[in-house]
């Protein structure tokens, strides 16, 4: 996209120093913050740091509200302020990150030789979408932020994509830029299935490889399909699928654009106008995803279990949808037919402690109860038990310990009828292969992401929430 535009964000939300009650503005030493003119407005021109913190806010917030509005229900934190700090200008460097323990979205500035200009990842709507998401999900999901798994790690990465692609499905400019350029035909590529495209041409640019010419950092526009991390390299090139979360979550985004692609169509096919449907389709994918993340298991994620997740959201809202969300999920490899078949097996009845019970979860402590506006409520079962692994690469005469941990959401209906389960049970071998190399953590590489502490029992390491694009 080019040129600008205008965002409405309500005055209690924004303040006069972009400081509202769920997000603000972090600024750094001599940096003074925006403020509002006499009536309301920020009003700064593209290529000033206080631009920058406007841009940087307006992204953060639009995507809390949206996400908010998909789960119909507030989404709290994972920590105890109910302030997310946005820092428009972390620093130097190519990266954006989320991290729990700074309560904060942080966004770093460099300069471009070859696009000619600095690049700042805080005007990026794609990217500050991104980094909010990770912070959303972890308030959502707050375990996922603490576990080795990859496919999970990966699942926070395609979150945070999605997160981006709603964002600029919302916005009337980005819908008809991808309709005019692409003709109506989502297959192609356009604005709302490429990832970060500034941000990429530079990291591309600057990567100097012959054979990359993709100008995005990602795009969900792809042909990846499903595979075990396990049977995948842990890294590779751009072009090639890996274990490493920012390759790998690309399937799962794949099949999330693949899912408004086919509402689209559906709907066009159905006599609504292009752009009225391609908005309909993401309000439609975006309430899935949203309401299906909540219902999920809460220690860990597997594709498939969201996917699933994600159509009994669409089912619980009339089902017009579903086949189209199965399609894409299919057609992907993340679900097979018979997983499509858990949705028709009925389910338990009682209480959400006697159904834990039922299936095998009776010492899983109950950690919390979340309920919508429908009336729909999530119960949340966690165990969690330290666990003595071997890992390859590592060789210590003491136990190398981690946490293992498994999970069950049950989520009723406001009859008290059980509507969904998601049950991920303990799986030591697959935090083991998301484990850190020895090498790699005591070189200082993935120090400030595994917390590490020596007792009587052992080496333990801990994995901290903080997500790197």
């Amino acid at each position: 996209m080019s040129g600008t535009s205008e965002e409405s964000i309500a005055s209690a939300d924004i303040g006069d120093r972009l400081s509202g009650p769920r997000v603000g503005v972090v600024t750094g030493r001599g940096e003074f913050k925006a403020r509002a003119d006499s009536e309301g407005n920020y009003l700064y021109s593209p290529g000033s740091p206080k631009f920058n913190q406007v841009q940087s806010f307006v992204s953060a917030q639009k995507t809390l509200d949206l996400l908010q509005e998909y789960a119909d229900r507030r989404i709290d934190w994972a920590f105890d302020s109910n302030e997310l700090g946005v820092i428009p200008h972390a620093g130097e460097g190519k990266n954006a990150y989320y991290a729990r323990w700074n309560q904060s979205v942080a966004f770093y500035s460099f300069d471009s030789r070859p696009l000619g200009r600095r690049v700042h990842t805080a005007v990026s709507s794609d990217v500050v979408s991104h980094e909010t998401g990770h912070a959303i999900l972890d308030g959502l999901k707050p375990e996922w932020g603490k576990t080795f798994d990859k496919e999970t790690k990966a699942t926070h990465e395609a979150f945070g994509d999605c997160a981006a692609m709603l964002l600029a499905l919302s916005r009337p400019d980005n819908r008809r830029d991808a309709l005019e350029k692409t003709g109506g035909d989502l297959t192609r590529d356009n604005c709302i299935s490429s990832i970060a495209e500034e941000f990429g041409e530079a990291v591309r640019l600057a990567n100097r490889d012959p054979n990359d010419d993709r100008p995005y950092l990602r795009n969900a526009n792809n042909s990846f399909r499903y595979r075990p991390p396990s049977e995948l390299p842990n890294d590779g090139s751009r072009e090639e699928l890996s274990a490493e979360p920012h390759s790998f979550c690309q399937i799962f985004t794949r099949a999330f654009y693949n899912s408004v692609v086919n509402v689209y169509q559906d709907k066009v096919s159905g006599g609504v106008e292009q752009d009225a449907a391609l908005e309909q389709a993401g309000q439609v994918v975006g309430r899935a995803l949203a309401r299906g993340l909540t219902m999920a298991s809460p220690n860990r994620s597997r594709f498939a279990d969201v996917a699933l997740a994600m159509l009994r959201a669409e089912e619980l809202q009339g089902g017009r949808h579903t086949e189209a969300l199965a399609r894409a999920f299919t057609s992907s490899d993340i679900l097979r037919p018979e997983q499509l078949a858990e949705l028709e097996r009925p389910l338990p009845t009682g209480s959400p402690l006697e159904v834990a019970e039922l299936l095998g979860a009776k010492e899983y402590d109950l950690v919390r109860s979340v309920s919508d506006r429908q009336g729909y409520t999530t119960h949340e079962f966690l165990l969690s038990e330290e666990t003595a692994v071997a890992a390859p690469g590592w060789s210590l005469s003491e136990p190398l310990l981690i946490d293992v941990t498994a999970g069950l959401s049950l989520t009723y209906n406001s009859a008290g009828q059980l509507v969904h389960v998601a049950h991920q049970k303990k799986d030591p071998e697959s935090e083991v292969h998301g484990l850190p190399d020895a090498a790699a953590l005591f070189n200082g590489e993935a120090s400030d992401e595994v917390a590490r502490s020596w007792s009587e029992s052992g080496l333990k390491l801990e994995q901290l929430p903080i997500f790197r694009d």
